[in-house]
């Protein structure tokens, strides 16, 4: 299990998907509305390998590298 957490200064929409290593969509975990504050997404089910997890907020692009190793 890979928790995804962050913190959002306001209320606002977003978008947040993981990428594998070639640029497809693996996993689009959540699209919409979000209120200011702490928020935590659990990833489960990857397989081993690289992976790259994007979150858009309103029109800006944040993206950290992930590898899993089971």
């Amino acid at each position: 299990v890979c928790n995804i957490q962050f913190d959002l200064k306001k209320s606002c929409n977003i978008d947040l998907k993981v990428y594998s290593i070639d640029g497809k969509v693996i996993k689009h975990l959540y699209e919409g509305f979000l209120f200011n504050g702490p928020t935590n997404f659990e990833l489960r089910d990857l397989r081993s390998g690289h992976y790259t997890i994007t979150l858009t907020i309103n029109n800006k692009r944040y993206s950290s590298p992930l590898t899993v190793i089971k």
